[in-house]
Order: C-alpha cells, then sequence, then structure tokens
C-alpha cells in the first residue's frame, strides 16, 4: 500500500471527474469543503476510511475502493483505465 499510496488523490480525482462532479458538487453530497476535498485530492490531507467508502459510493467508485484493497498490481490497472478514459494525466 506504501508505493501506492502516491495515487489516492489523483486517482479519487479522476474518478470524481469520470463521474462528472465538480469538487463543489461532491463536496456538497459528501457534507464536506471543497478545500478539504481539493485537498484530498493533491493528497495533501489523509482520507479516513468512512469518507473513502461514502466518496466511493457518491462517485460510483467502488472499483477504486477495490483496487486499493487488493494492492498495488490493481491500482496501476486502474491508473491506465482512467487514462485510457482521459480523466487522468498521462503522466501520472
Amino acid at each position: 500500500m506504501q508505493n501506492t499510496r502516491k495515487f489516492i488523490g489523483p486517482i479519487m480525482a479522476a474518478c470524481r471527474k469520470r463521474a462528472g462532479l465538480t469538487q463543489e458538487k461532491l463536496a456538497e453530497i459528501l457534507h464536506c469543503s471543497r478545500s478539504s476535498l481539493c485537498k484530498i485530492e493533491t493528497n495533501n490531507k489523509e482520507v479516513k476510511f468512512d469518507f473513502f467508502v461514502k466518496w466511493a459510493i457518491a462517485t460510483n467508485s467502488k472499483d477504486a475502493g477495490l483496487a486499493f484493497v487488493f494492492g498495488e498490481k490493481d491500482v496501476h490497472l486502474l491508473l491506465d483505465q482512467l487514462k485510457e478514459g482521459g480523466y487522468i494525466d498521462k503522466f501520472l
């Protein structure tokens, strides 16, 4: 998990975009500030498990949750899918 920790924020941002949500709308849904969400998406704030579960449901991104549970190989597969879809920077 240590090797994949740096991908948590960018993957969360890409999945939010894939779901068609702005930071403002997702923050409203999750009852948090847009600033907190921005910090999470840029890896400047740690993600608590309960928040991650609510986020996965709100963004319909259960694939991201499962990828992080199952490990590095699955995280990289998800990254590849998000890159192909244009939801995340190809150079990440």
